[in-house]
């Protein structure tokens, strides 16, 4: 940049030298005191937001981006700079606009369009990002990162053939590269291709002996294969290589959990967290709760962070927090407000979109075991929400009544969870369940199928389908409180189900979410669950077949019961195996 001259200039080339040589505090003196003598200079001001975004300060590199703005708006580097300072910060849609402006100016700049992909990604806008990768390939083919991009991007499309030649190019321009062979494992493994994917990580090991990225790679390959105590070793070593690396820990925290190490695994899972961008929304000025600090007479905001059946699993911990002297507000997915409302201990529930910001403290629903210190003996296994009376009335009125037990199915989950490919499953897999309609009412709880599923569901007349009445979890529940069973793949119906202490059957992938845990058939987090686990992975046909087996012998419960009953539910403290302060 050249707008700097006398006086200044040499003082000001001098920082920008040292910035060059890694001398970040040097630099950043030089230029405060080449803005103390030119506060006009947009070049200045470019320098102080780099050795900001360097410095991790995201407030202030945007700041001086800012400042440098007001004085050259045409510098597309300062609306480059501006918005990695705003995705530093989580504000993503800003930091794309900001690159934008950045293109409007330079729109062959290939660092900016590089930095657009990349944010995209991070927004999961797979598609556009494609694009913008496209474009700077044929501007650069010879450059690995962008060859990178692209894997990473058909990678999330699951365009696998087309990620693993994308990969394959990246390797091509830096044969050498640890990470490039990480990557291409990583497709390999999605492949189901593990020999391959293992080849490619031995490769990578040799490369780079001490790279927690390698060992946690091994991990995930290993906890895929069921190779599970493998992989939490090769994980927690991926954490000691580097204590600091957000992904291993979240990985390692997960493994441990699967194991039954909640200490350890609650405590690397708090990692989630710390990304820049913040994982709990809400007001910015209210302030995280500790998890320690005294809560008597505090409002407390506890959040729903990920999938509707995460809260479900987790809001029964409300009460616990209620119990510390807290007034407990819950801010969940709106489809929940109705069936949560009457949680006892809670004061009201809101949703995205309603003022947060006149709480005390905010804390994350997920966090609240490793606040209490819940153990695997110690997790609160009863029913701890009830159907509403009116609407479990309705669908008592609506459901036929010819004497067969009642069975809801749910085979799927939302698809645009990054593990739905291994967790559900498509109707037609559940044949053998199926061929037991004549003795067994089976009721759909699969709200919005897919196109093969719905044409499946037509040639199935024996499946009883009503979810057009189903408009939020208030309904979902009342319609489960008149059935005697519910079969379902791991999805918010489960904890649904679970939560209402209603008889659920769950149908597990080879390698489960943690909270399963393994080689049992009972839930410790649901008291009238049963799991039915795939000996190998992909295999729903031997799941259906041992499903139908127990069906066949099964005798339903004939007292239906709506859940718990709040009245009846009282606002005690903790186990006291927990750590409530």
């Amino acid at each position: 940049m050249t707008d700097v001259s006398a006086p200044g200039a040499d003082a000001f080339q001098e920082a920008q030298e040292l910035f060059r040589r890694g001398r970040i505090e040097a630099a950043a003196t030089l230029c405060e005191a080449v803005l103390a003598q030119r506060p006009d200079c947009a070049d200045a001001h470019h320098l102080a937001g780099s050795i900001g975004l360097e410095r991790r300060r995201h407030g202030e590199a945007l700041a001086a981006f800012d400042r440098g703005l007001r004085h050259r708006p045409d510098r597309a580097a300062l609306w480059t700079g501006r918005g990695l300072a705003l995705r530093g910060l989580g504000r993503l849609p800003e930091a794309l606009d900001s690159l934008d402006r950045a293109l409007a100016i330079a729109p062959d700049s290939p660092g900016t369009l590089l930095h657009k992909a990349d944010l995209l990604m991070a927004m999961k806008r797979h598609g556009e990002a494609l694009g913008a990768w496209d474009v700077l390939r044929a501007a650069r083919p010879g450059l690995a990162a962008v060859h990178r991009g692209l894997a990473e991007a058909l990678l999330a499309m699951r365009r696998h053939d087309a990620a693993l030649a994308a990969a394959d190019d990246a390797l091509r321009c830096e044969p050498g590269r640890a990470d490039h062979l990480v990557l291409r494992a990583r497709i390999r493994r999605e492949m189901r291709q593990p020999e391959a994917a293992a080849a490619d990580l031995e490769r990578a090991r040799v490369l780079a002996p001490d790279s927690s990225a390698v060992h946690g790679a091994l991990g995930a390959l290993h906890m895929r294969c069921q190779r599970f105590a493998e992989g939490r070793a090769a994980l927690e070593r991926a954490v000691e290589l580097a204590p600091g690396n957000r992904r291993a820990r979240v990985a390692a925290g997960l493994a441990q959990l699967l194991l039954g190490d909640f200490e350890r695994g609650w405590e690397n899972m708090e990692y989630r967290l710390q990304p820049a961008r913040p994982v709990v929304p809400g007001d910015g000025r209210v302030p995280m709760w500790d998890g320690r600090a005294p809560l008597a007479g505090k409002t407390i905001l506890l959040m729903a962070e990920q999938g509707l059946g995460d809260t479900l699993q987790f809001c029964r911990f409300a009460p616990h927090v209620a119990a510390m002297g807290a007034v407990v507000f819950l801010w969940v997915q709106r489809e929940l407000n109705s069936l949560l409302r009457p949680l006892p201990g809670i004061a009201g529930v809101l949703s995205p979109g309603d003022a947060v910001g006149w709480c005390d403290y905010r804390y994350p629903l997920m966090s609240l075991p490793h606040a209490l210190g819940v153990r695997l003996d110690t997790i609160p296994a009863a029913a701890y929400l009830a159907a509403p009376a009116d609407r479990t009335a309705a669908w008592a009125a609506l459901l036929p009544a010819d004497g067969r037990p009642r069975v809801g199915l749910a085979w799927s989950g939302n698809p645009r969870h990054d593990n739905d490919h291994n967790r559900s499953m498509t109707l037609d897999a559940l044949r053998p369940v199926l061929a037991l309609g004549d003795r067994l009412q089976f009721v759909s709880l699969q709200k919005n199928p897919r196109p093969a599923d719905r044409h499946a569901l037509a040639a199935h007349p024996q499946i009883l389908d009503r979810t057009d009445a189903l408009e939020d979890f208030g309904d979902t529940a009342g319609l489960i409180a008149n059935l005697d069973l519910t079969i379902s793949v791991d999805t918010s119906v489960v904890h649904l189900a679970g939560a209402l202490g209603r008889p659920v059957w769950v149908l597990l992938a080879a390698t489960p979410s943690w909270r399963w845990l393994l080689e049992r058939d009972d839930s410790p987090w649901y008291a009238a669950a049963r799991l039915y686990r795939q000996a190998s992975t992909g295999d729903w046909a031997g799941v259906a077949r041992r499903v139908a087996a127990s069906l066949a012998s099964w005798r339903p419960d004939r007292v239906r019961t709506a859940g718990a009953d709040p009245a009846a539910c009282p606002r005690s403290p903790p186990p006291p195996t927990m750590e409530a302060t």
